[in-house]
């Protein structure tokens, strides 16, 4: 039976269920290829919304699909069943994750450290091979492709690390390998960011903030004492300065409010109301006309209601010079989430990936071209991830700490 009441289902999934005939788990897990968790969420929200549709026929094929998907969990005689035995086997399970979701906070914490101390000393390794091997490759008589080629071979961070399949990072280590070849300058051209200047207004206002002493009543006066009169401001010609005194107005606000948010523990999507989405809707106000900002919704299982998670910038024929942006909620504040942030990282690293890719097509200009932002744990992370000379290659350009105190507030003038 050919299933065509997908409206309501995750757009990146909209094909396959088109697709398919009896929504089979392991075909939408082969599609979809993502780790067991996350696939078995999507496909369980998939069927939850299936089940909900007029169309009889769908109905029925999304609740014997639910029921076999049930199976997995080994309950009663779901051991006997030859769907527990295919699932068991495809994703050779061995009890190694079951423990780990097990462990306490601290247990994870802990592992955290190790594996980060594991990852910079792999990655120290790697700095110090990379620069012996190039230095002496010419000693050696070997081209640079032999040299990359022999590079390719030193040991890798364990999968735990942000590093993500053939996404380069943008450090002494990739710059010095690359520096002799043709896709240097390319790569380097791409990953310029535009130099802009600052109108007067903005320069006075900011240096009013920085001459000030930082306790509360100097900053506040500062932060709230315009340059100009409001009969001179105009939203367009001073929008730099705006944005500026937004963000200051903001968290000064959150410093001093009666709960303090941002040393209060609160999850994901609470702390991006107060944190990203502000940022982010505040960069962006004054040029809406041609950046359209779409949080993107997906509907989620068993509420039916939606969730909105990431970022995407409009982009074609009304806007043809524009790059997309993705976003990545990974973590609240004071939620202890270090390893969470590794896999949403790589995540968000990927869906970029693919974004590069569909981007091609639309700008010409600016082809190849993603911009990431990541928040997690009180730090918002900005990288430029773009494909030149058949090499993805990624870029922090931006890591801003939120402030809980005057004096830390000083830092959001260096967006």
């Amino acid at each position: 039976m050919h299933l065509t009441d997908n409206q309501l289902v995750d757009y990146e999934y909209r094909d396959w269920v088109a697709q398919t005939a009896d929504l089979d788990y392991f075909s939408f897990a082969q599609h979809c290829r993502l780790p067991e968790r996350e696939t078995n969420a999507h496909y369980g929200s998939i069927l939850g919304t299936l089940i909900k549709s007029p169309d009889h026929n769908v109905v029925r094929v999304a609740k014997q699909a639910k029921r076999t998907f049930a199976q997995r969990k080994g309950k009663k005689n779901d051991e006997r069943s030859q769907f527990f035995a295919h699932y068991t086997q495809f994703w050779d399970k061995d009890g190694e994750e079951h423990d780990s979701q097990q462990q306490d906070v601290g247990s994870s914490e802990a592992i955290s450290r190790l594996n980060q101390r594991q990852i910079d000393a792999v990655n120290d390794l790697n700095d110090i091979m990379c620069s012996t091997i190039v230095d002496n490759a010419k000693k050696m008589k070997m081209t640079i492709n032999e040299a990359a080629e022999l590079v390719s071979t030193l040991p890798k961070p364990k999968p735990s690390s942000i590093m993500v399949g053939d996404i380069l990072d943008w450090d002494k280590a990739t710059k010095k390998i690359l520096k002799e070849t043709s896709s240097y300058k390319a790569i380097k051209k791409r990953l310029a960011l535009e130099s802009t200047t600052r109108s007067s207004v903005f320069v006075e206002y900011i240096k009013q903030i920085v001459d000030c002493s930082p306790t509360q009543h100097n900053l506040q006066v500062a932060i709230r004492t315009s340059p100009i009169s409001p009969a001179e401001y105009d939203c367009h010609a001073h929008a730099e300065f705006r944005v500026a005194e937004k963000l200051m107005h903001h968290f000064l606000d959150l410093i001093q409010a009666p709960v303090k948010i941002l040393h209060e523990r609160s999850l994901e999507r609470t702390a991006a109301c107060s944190t990203t989405i502000f940022l982010i809707n505040t960069l962006f106000l004054s040029c809406n006309d041609t950046l359209k900002l779409k949080w993107i919704e997906v509907s989620v299982e068993p509420s039916g209601s939606v969730k909105w998670d990431g970022l995407g910038l409009a982009v074609g024929d009304a806007c043809p010079d524009a790059v997309p942006m993705v976003a990545e909620f990974a973590g609240g504040i004071h939620t202890h989430t270090q390893l969470k942030k590794n896999s949403d990282y790589a995540k968000l690293l990927l869906h970029a990936k693919d974004m590069v890719d569909a981007n091609s097509k639309y700008s010409s200009v600016h082809c190849g071209k993603v911009f990431c932002i990541l928040y997690h744990e009180m730090s918002i992370t900005m990288d430029i991830l773009v494909n030149a000379e058949d090499k993805y290659v990624r870029m922090t350009i931006m890591e801003f700490k939120l402030p809980t105190t005057e004096r830390e507030s000083f830092a959001v003038l260096d967006l």
